[in-house]
């Protein structure tokens, strides 16, 4: 299915849009038919009428290692709701351990990204030159203040493999690689460390505008995440895997060797 839907590109983290996301599309795959019903499809991802939908958690998208609850409460300008479900007019939205993979660089969510799921994507088996076993497919993410709910497609479903994988740890900025040619400055050396030492000295990119930021995959498994590739097999992705390799993982055409991660 596609990443996410919408009319125009690129994507930015803010309820506004159409915005459907590519798990909306799966539901009735992974017994949530009831659920994929309820949705309104002629509405965007966050119209009133989707309101109640868009708050269910749902336990298959929870992984059971992450401390979060499965659901955000959110202001309507998408920021977290500190305050919670009991401060009007905070609005509930349930959230997703799983993000599919939109990219191999950090770069916003749009119709030109490389990996296999973006804006409006239609990514055929035949479209995936450099092997289903060699492209990474879904990855695990950790949930933040500013995921808008499993039912978005924005970076609260679609994550890229051109930053270090993230672990919990102190609320801070996610290291930003544009590619793993230009590297990171040590002060970005922020969870998943291990990576920089692999990068060749280089400036750091800039900081995306914040609303395009999409993000890192992570978990909250000690070492690395799991991931699901285009063939359907699960792997441990480590934290410490070659940057360049990882950045691979994310293309699905790029055409180059890969040493596969132990």
């Amino acid at each position: 299915p596609p990443g996410v839907i919408d009319d125009k590109g690129p994507i930015r983290n803010l309820p506004a849009g159409y915005h459907m996301s590519w798990i909306t599309q799966i539901l009735p795959y992974i017994e949530e038919t009831n659920t994929y019903r309820h949705i309104d499809f002629k509405q965007s991802a966050y119209a009133q009428q989707n309101a109640a939908v868009r708050g269910l958690r749902i336990t298959a998208l929870v992984c059971p290692s992450d401390s979060s609850v499965g659901r955000v409460y959110l202001t309507p300008s998408g920021q977290e709701d500190v305050r919670g479900p009991n401060a009007a007019p905070s609005i509930s939205a349930g959230t997703s351990n799983y993000a599919g993979c939109h990219h191999h660089l950090d770069a916003p969510i749009d119709k030109d990204n490389t990996g296999m799921f973006f804006l409006n994507s239609r990514i055929r088996p035949r479209d995936v030159t450099d092997g289903l076993s060699h492209t990474l497919m879904v990855g695990e993410k950790l949930v933040d203040g500013m995921d808008l709910g499993w039912i978005s497609g924005t970076r609260a479903t679609l994550r890229n493999t051109g930053l270090v994988p993230v672990e919990p740890g102190p609320l801070g900025p996610e290291p930003v690689i544009r590619s793993p040619e230009e590297g990171m400055a040590p002060e970005q050396a922020q969870p998943g460390a291990p990576l920089a030492a692999q990068a060749p000295a280089a400036k750091p990119a800039l900081p995306l505008d914040p609303t395009l930021r999409v993000g890192a995959f992570g978990s909250s498994h000690p070492g690395g995440f799991n991931a699901v590739l285009g063939d359907g097999s699960l792997r441990f992705i480590s934290n410490s895997i070659n940057l360049k390799t990882y950045s691979q993982l994310g293309h699905r055409a790029d055409g180059q060797l890969i040493e596969e991660p132990d």
